[in-house]
This record gives C-alpha cells, structure tokens and sequence, in this order.
C-alpha cells in the first residue's frame, strides 16, 4: 500500500532548538534598542545592559515570583495529579500566570518600536545567516525600522540559536519519503517573525503559527496569538486547539493522514495527546519534566529506537534529538500503518 502524507508539527523552543530562545530574542531587542536609539530620539541614550536589567526586574523576577506562588497554592499538588482530566485543569489554570507576564511583555519598553522585519532580521543573525534579502515587511505596512544595511554583526556580543542534533537532516530526509508530507510549527514563543528569520534559507515548507508582537515607534507593542485566538497563545490548551486548526488548514479533513507532534515541554502535553504519535525531546531521560508527567500519568514513552521494533506503534516515544527519530525509521512505519 501507498504510504499515507504524514503532518509533522513540531514545537520551537528547546524541541527544534537546544535551548529556549526568548532570552536570545530579548538580547537583540536590547543591542539594536541601545545602538539605534529606538527609545531615546531625543533623550540621553540608554544601554543595552540597562535595558536587560530593567527587563529582568520588571519581566523575569516577577513572572518566576508569580509561578512559584501559583505553584505553592495550587489545589492538586503535582504528587496527586494522577489523571489527564487534573493535570488539564492545571495547565489550563496556569494561564493567569502567563497572561500577567504577556503584560508585563507589552508594559517594558524592550520591544517598542520594532517590526515584524526587524524580528525576522534578529532571528537571520542569531542562526549565524548574512543579511542579504530579507523579506519585504508585509505584516505591519510599516518601514522596517532598519534596513538590512544597518545591521552589523555582532555574533560576538550576543547568543546565537543552536538548532538541535540531526534537524537540519530531518528536514532533508522528509522530501526523500514523501513530498506531500506537510510541516508546521506550533510554538508559545512571541514572534513568528523571529521564527521565521531563523528559518530564511533553510526550509521554505514551514507553516509556523506562533505570537506575533505589533509595535511601532509611538505605542507600547501588543502581543497577539495566530489563527484568531482572541488571547496570545500560552498554554498547553492554546496549542492543543490551534494544532487543530492547523492541521485542517495544511490539510482536507479527507486527506489528511496520520499527525505526529514533537515537543519537550508541559505547554506540547495536549498536542502529544491529540496526535497519532507524540515524540518527547529529552536532553536526559532523567531531566525531562514533560516525559515525567507522561510517566506521572500512566503512560507508557519508550526510546524510539525500542519502540520502532515493537509490532504495535506506541502512542508517546522520546528521543535525545532528530538523528534518534531518523534512524528509527518509526515515521516511515507510521505512514504504512493500516487503520
């Protein structure tokens, strides 16, 4: 029989990358802030180290206060949240915890006066690209606040995203099985246009539905979610229902085939569930608390590799990285799969 189109979505921060990415995006807000004078046309001009350090008192410390109380006060501690129906709840209560931060996001003036060109630009540079064409700014109408240009390098000042081991092979090993397979991204991060910018130049076959922040020089920026999602997307529920979306959207409901998600964090939990294969990313098996929670739960994670040798393909697996997922060949096995 012919293979079924697989839909492979995937999270961003720490799935596709090794790490998070929102701290390196905060730190390219900051450099260009400073060294362009996008807050201070007229007044004395405030460093980047400034603006960092405003940025982790006004952001960081209060968002990490804010969830260690949720935590310490939440009804059903972790220990006794033993069911799916208890852990959705809480990671659905989490969501004043996150809506709280988004406004403290828009309140700094970190990101003021930027656009989705100049996120895109942040996202090239921090993949180690050279600005040579970025695309047009078509979000906003706005002129990009820099044209490409005026962006020096300074890979040696600030952090650079490191795309997780065998990522770049997975997307070439994807056209060699089937070229209707479709490829998305479904991520918490606040930029799609950042995404997007890691992106130029190395896969044009993404759909990536992702927070966009909407900003210009006179007005604080605003953080919105995609696919009409009247909040930004920050929970594990947001991406469950926009995986849903999503998936409609790259695909008929009559020809759409088996969905794998792959992501490491409690915000994929809901996704894994609702795909036809959800694989964990574990940096270790003993340091993963979304492979914890599954286990927490009653479900059964194998290791790729054992579980692509069983005669019955397991619902959740884990792997170390995209190589692990290559070489088990349980892609492959899952679009042969007879319903």
């Amino acid at each position: 029989m012919a293979p079924a189109p697989l839909t492979v979505v995937l999270d961003f921060d720490g799935t596709i990358t090794q790490e998070d990415t929102i701290d390196t995006l905060t730190r390219y807000a900051a450099h260009y802030s400073a060294n362009k004078g996008v807050h201070n046309s007229s007044e004395t001009p405030v460093s980047a180290t400034s603006l960092m350090a405003d940025w982790e008192d006004s952001v960081i410390k209060p968002y990490l206060r804010d969830l260690e109380e949720f935590e310490r006060q939440y009804r059903w501690p972790k220990e006794k949240r033993l069911t799916w129906e208890l852990e959705e709840a809480y990671l659905e209560d989490l969501k004043s915890v996150e809506e709280r931060s988004i406004k403290r996001v828009e309140a700094s003036p970190i990101f003021k006066g930027f656009v989705a060109h100049d996120f895109r630009t942040f996202g090239q540079q921090a993949i180690g690209g050279t600005i040579t064409e970025c695309p047009v700014n078509t979000d906003t109408g706005f002129d990009p606040s820099f044209p490409e240009s005026s962006f020096p390098s300074p890979r040696d000042e600030l952090p650079s995203v490191k795309l997780r081991k065998g990522f770049v092979e997975f997307l070439n090993h994807i056209p060699h099985q089937r070229m209707d397979w479709k490829l998305g991204i479904v991520s918490v991060n606040w930029s799609t246009a950042f995404i997007q910018g890691v992106f130029l130049g190395l896969v044009t076959r993404f759909e990536i539905f992702a927070n966009q922040i909407d900003s210009d020089p006179n007005d604080s920026p605003t953080i919105t979610g995609p696919l009409g999602l009247k909040t930004p997307l920050t929970t594990a529920k947001d991406k469950a229902l926009v995986l849903g979306r999503m998936t409609e959207r790259l695909s008929p409901r009559e020809l759409l085939g088996p969905v794998v998600y792959i992501g490491d964090s409690k915000t994929d939990l809901l996704c894994l569930r609702d795909a036809d294969l959800g694989i964990v990313i574990v940096d270790a098996p003993g340091q993963s608390s979304l492979l914890s929670t599954l286990q927490r739960l009653g479900e059964d994670v194998p290791h790729v590799g054992q579980a692509s040798h069983t005669g019955t393909l397991a619902h959740y697996v884990w792997a170390r990285d995209f190589s692990e997922i290559i070489d088990s060949g349980i892609l492959e096995k899952l679009a042969l799969k007879v319903d």
